[in-house]
């Protein structure tokens, strides 16, 4: 089976027949640098987390799993939202939102010199890779979902063309068992009319000559004096 035909019918990316280029632009492999990336954007939200929540939660052991739950929390949700939101808007403040946490976790504003510009290039960096594979993810899912549903109302009209012949074929079937059916009447009433006429024919028909007469009248005088009947023959 052709790759073409693969994408036509909507097998899923799995096929041992895709190429390579095919798996790395797949929705898999975009879904996994996806999950990387929601994992990475907890552990930054927990490390924040963890500073900010330093003074009211001194407790080491409550303070990083209440910080990490929360990071992922809001991570899957960030996700969520990215995928679920219709607002243009919402994929530009999330990805202005991860810059600003990067700013904060490599504490851009207390760096010098290098430092400033190299931790701020990683910052909006990290930030534009995460909002452009954020997008991809929801465009790739959204052609995958199209593609499914195209395969999905394909299918659907083949059923219904294979319905309407199957239709097609049943009205034919029963035109033949109509015509059968009056073939059927017609070959009775012939053999009906082929019995009354050979009734008639030997009710005209002399038994000892076979010999026919136009009538009935006419066989009787006939069978009397017919040369043929026993009783008319001289021994």
């Amino acid at each position: 089976m052709s790759k073409n035909k693969i994408k036509e019918q909507g097998y899923f990316d799995t096929s041992f027949s895709l190429s390579l280029e095919d798996r790395m632009t797949s929705l898999r492999a975009v879904s996994i640098a996806v999950i990387f990336y929601i994992i990475g954007y907890a552990a930054k939200l927990t490390v924040l987390f963890s500073d900010a929540l330093n003074a009211k939660i001194p407790n080491i052991y409550i303070r990083i799993p209440t910080s990490l739950f929360t990071a992922l929390a809001l991570s899957v949700g960030l996700l969520i939202v990215s995928v679920n939101e219709n607002n243009k808007k919402t994929p530009y403040l999330i990805a202005l939102m991860d810059a600003i946490a990067l700013f904060l976790l490599f504490d851009v504003l207390n760096s010098q010199g290098t430092d400033i510009i190299t931790t701020s290039f990683l910052s909006v960096f990290m930030a534009f890779v995460g909002y452009n594979l954020i997008n991809v993810f929801v465009t790739k899912r959204k052609q995958e979902f199209n593609e499914a549903k195209q395969t999905l109302n394909n299918l659907e009209q083949e059923v219904s063309n294979k319905k309407q012949t199957l239709n097609n074929t049943e009205q034919e079937l029963d035109n033949v068992k109509q015509a059968l059916s009056t073939l059927e009447q017609e070959k009775t009433e012939v053999e009906q009319q082929k019995a009354i006429i050979e009734q008639d024919l030997k009710e005209r028909t002399c038994p000892h000559c076979d010999t026919t007469f136009t009538s009935k009248k006419a066989l009787n005088p006939h069978i009397d004096k017919c040369k043929m009947n026993p009783k008319n023959i001289k021994n």
